[in-house]
Parts: C-alpha cells; sequence; structure tokens
C-alpha cells in the first residue's frame, strides 16, 4: 500500500511538474512550442502508465523524447535567455532534472507494481 501511495504521490508530482512548467512560461509569454510538446509526452505517457497499458519500451521512447526535445530546445536557444538579461536558463535546467528523475522512478516502478498486483 505505501508503494502504491508513493507511486501515485510521484506521478501526481510528475504532472504537477508538467503543468507548472506549461503555465509559467504561458503566463508570462515565452510559451516554446517544442517545449510544451515534451511536456505532453511525458505528462500523457505517466497517465497512461498508471493505468498499466503502456509497456516499458513506451516509457523510455517517452523519457528519450522529452529529453531529445529540450536538448534541442537548448541547442536552437541557447542555455541563456535573452529575454531575462542573458540569464541562465535555470529554471529549464531545474524542472527538466526533476521531469527526468520522477520519470525515471515511475518507470523503474510503474511495470513492476502493475505486474504484483494484477498479476
Amino acid at each position: 500500500m505505501k508503494k502504491r501511495n508513493l507511486k501515485f504521490g510521484i506521478l501526481a508530482a510528475l504532472i504537477a511538474v508538467q503543468l507548472f512548467d506549461v503555465a509559467v512560461h504561458v503566463s508570462i509569454g515565452q510559451a516554446e512550442p517544442i517545449r510544451i510538446v515534451s511536456n505532453i509526452i511525458l505528462g500523457l505517457w505517466a497517465l497512461w502508465s498508471v493505468f498499466g497499458t503502456a509497456d516499458s519500451k513506451t516509457g523510455i521512447v517517452a523519457i528519450a523524447s522529452y529529453l531529445v526535445l529540450n536538448f534541442i530546445f537548448v541547442a536552437l536557444h541557447g542555455v541563456t535567455n535573452p529575454d531575462q538579461g542573458g540569464a541562465l536558463r535555470v529554471t529549464l535546467f531545474v524542472l527538466v532534472g526533476l521531469s527526468t528523475a520522477l520519470s525515471i522512478w515511475l518507470q523503474a516502478n510503474t511495470r513492476r507494481a502493475w505486474v504484483h498486483w494484477h498479476g
């Protein structure tokens, strides 16, 4: 039961981070489509995985897609934000790091937990 509660807590945190990331950028007028697509991919995979319909390859593809899209964004726009006086994109790195860590944990534990509950 504790593991299940932890899993849903991680899932909720992952989805909240994706929503927060999109909301912040939309609210300040810096909506970045490539990053929003990456957030949607990760959020949808998280929801899909919790219902046990996503296989392990789907999680790997979702996490890899999220990372690649964010890498492309940084490659195109740089590690600093000219709209903020050239400041380092700390928020991006924190949110991507947190999202990646939560996703890897969810990926590692969802299939195992699903099989245990329903196997």
